[in-house]
């Protein structure tokens, strides 16, 4: 759907209003509360002053909806707001349109189109909101909703630290880079035509044109940048374009450096946590710290280059709908729910992010792919890509769901999918035909350079399971025991050390893995990112566990997210390539666990 773009419609004078609303066709989706309005025009005076507009029903119609003035799940209303005779004003000058729910009751709203004078084509809203407003106590902390973009400060208690308050757009979120490509992700709340740009900032300082293109955001945007060169810092910015005028997005603007070249030595670092629960706590100390080692780690630390989140990255099938996953709204506004902290998205326009999800948002806690239908699936896919950069799939030939690698010098990570295939009944984690892209393209990249492979997956890949969400567990054995039969056997030739993350467990733990012919892969599991449940006490030193480190509530819980610092400067790897990893608490960054690992024939050993 368009929006109103000719000038002459623009500059007609304001003579009427109507706010088309709909609800989502979801679980606890409609809502018995009120809802008020505002239209804002672009010199910040409100239409309607003191208060907000109260949205009613015209008396002659009668009140059927068991809802109450929303609509029901999957139905549309539209109410005429009123205007003032006379007010001078033209429809140019509306500048945005929000919305405050009051009351305690969930409402799943799905889209909001302000309509004026009567014309065919709404003035400006979302037909793709997707969001979930609630109340000041429960689990999203936030009511209201404006096509000026989220309110990023949710209303939350006095034990809770003070986030900063206003509005912002969903971005930039820097998606993966590489030494010659990047991704750059934003979300709106205001549908229509905006204008991406972006230059080169050479040695010189002067700025070279590298991309510029106007796309139709409703309301994501995805932007990939190729033909980059290697080590180079370029900016860009958002504008917002209507009837030919342009205008600057607030807070939109970045930049980012691109990666070293594909195959050269050096020390790369990054974070990877999992399990963020929004409902345990507004304010997420992990993000900021992790920022914080981006742009000023301490000394001796190198700086972040990446976050890897490991999945579980929202609860809003389990706490919002309650239900599995049934439609492509749902999954927007489950995304949003975790992309609106503003502490993520300060992290997130300096740090590059890519993720894989495990059974939280996929499509449930405990899901694999029986429990929804491929289409389904696909459609998880897609909108996993708008918000989340991964954008290198190593197979073409294959739907493997987000498997991706991301490359940095002589470091390969590879995000496993392990839900998009998942059948537990017969067995399958990832299944046969990712397993054998998986290899390939550690053999062809190999072949020419031998490399550190880190695999990442949600589930923890070690043999001490606790249930069938662990690869460990023996229904997984025939496939388990292939894979990493597999591996072992590449150490010291196409591999040249092999390392494992994981997440999901609510516990931070480290392991030494037996892939079997006397070879050994240390796994760091780093889990959860915020207050969680149910969290963990300490478990014993036991099996191929090495490390456990309690997460339960109080000032000792090791809540936070762990970095990965691999050296690869050294010109002969045995004895001179290393692996370090280093556990940190959110609060302060305090770091309260390091261990260090040299490399010696394709393995890496505890130093």
């Amino acid at each position: 759907m368009a929006y109103i773009d000719n000038p002459a419609i623009l500059s007609e004078e304001l003579i009427s209003l109507e706010l088309e609303i709909t609800t989502v066709d979801a679980g606890y989706a409609g809502s018995g509360d009120s809802l008020f309005v505002n239209v804002v025009f672009a010199d910040g005076t409100r239409l309607y002053e003191p208060m907000n507009r109260l949205i009613e029903r015209p008396i002659q119609l009668p009140l059927v909806n068991p809802f109450g003035i929303l609509p029901g799940p999957g139905e549309a209303e539209k109410f005429v707001l009123p205007v003032a005779p006379g007010l001078g004003r033209t429809l140019d000058a509306i500048a945005e349109v929000f919305l405050r729910k009051n009351g305690d009751a969930g409402w799943f709203m799905g889209s909001a189109l302000l309509f004026a004078n009567c014309h065919a084509l709404p003035l400006l809203g979302n037909r793709h909101a997707n969001q979930f407003l609630d109340n000041d106590n429960k689990v999203l902390l936030l009511r209201e909703w404006s096509t000026r973009s989220f309110c990023v400060a949710p209303a939350a208690g006095a034990s809770h630290p003070l986030a900063r308050s206003g509005y912002r757009v969903l971005g930039p979120v820097l998606g993966q880079v590489s030494d010659t490509s990047a991704v750059v992700l934003y979300r709106v709340d205001q549908e229509g035509h905006y204008r991406f740009r972006v230059v080169d900032v050479g040695a010189s300082g002067a700025s070279v044109p590298v991309a510029d293109v106007t796309v139709e955001m409703e309301p994501t945007g995805r932007f990939e940048l190729t033909g980059l060169q290697p080590d180079r810092r370029y900016e860009f910015d958002l504008h917002f374009v209507r009837a030919g005028v342009e205008s600057l997005v607030p807070d939109a603007a970045g930049s980012l450096r691109t990666y070293p070249a594909d195959g050269s030595p050096g020390r790369f670092s990054f974070a990877f946590g999992s399990c963020a629960n929004p409902d345990m706590q507004a304010a997420q100390g992990s993000w900021t710290a992790i920022r914080a080692l981006a742009e000023a780690p301490p000394p001796g630390i190198d700086p972040v280059r990446l976050f890897v989140h490991l999945g579980d990255t929202f609860y809003f099938y389990d706490k919002m709908t309650r239900e599995t996953v049934r439609n492509v709204e749902s999954m927007h506004a489950a995304h949003v729910s975790m992309r609106r902290h503003i502490e993520f998205l300060d992290m997130a326009r300096v740090v590059p992010c890519c993720g894989i999800w495990d059974d939280h948002d996929f499509a449930r806690d405990d899901t694999d792919s029986t429990d929804i239908s491929s289409a389904l699936r696909s459609q998880a896919v897609e909108t996993w890509l708008q918000y989340w950069g991964n954008n290198q799939p190593i197979s073409r030939e294959h739907d493997l769901g987000l498997t991706t690698r991301i490359s940095h010098g002589l470091v390969d990570i590879y995000l496993l999918d392990g839900r998009f295939n998942r059948d537990k009944g017969n067995g399958v984690c990832f299944g046969k035909d990712l397993v054998e892209d998986l290899l390939q393209t550690i053999d062809r990249r190999g072949a020419e350079l031998p490399r550190v492979v880190v695999l990442a997956t949600g589930s923890n890949w070690n043999h001490n399971a606790h249930d069938r969400e662990d690869y460990g567990d023996p229904v997984y054995e025939d496939e388990r025991e292939l894979l990493f039969s597999s591996l072992a056997s590449r150490m010291g030739t196409t591999i040249n050390g092999l390392l494992l993350i994981s997440g999901d467990d609510h516990v931070n733990e480290i392991f030494h893995v037996d892939l079997g012919g006397g070879r050994m892969a240390p796994e760091f599991v780093s889990s959860p990112l915020t207050l969680n449940t149910p969290l963990q006490d300490a478990r014993a030193i036991e099996g191929e566990r090495v490390a456990s480190f309690a997460t339960k509530k109080g000032d000792d819980g090791k809540r936070g997210f762990a970095t990965l610092t691999i050296d690869t400067s050294k010109s002969i790897p045995d004895g001179g390539w290393t692996a370090t990893v280093r556990y940190y608490q959110e609060a302060a960054a305090a770091q309260y666990e390091s261990r260090s690992y040299t490399l010696s024939n394709g393995q890496f050993n505890r130093l």
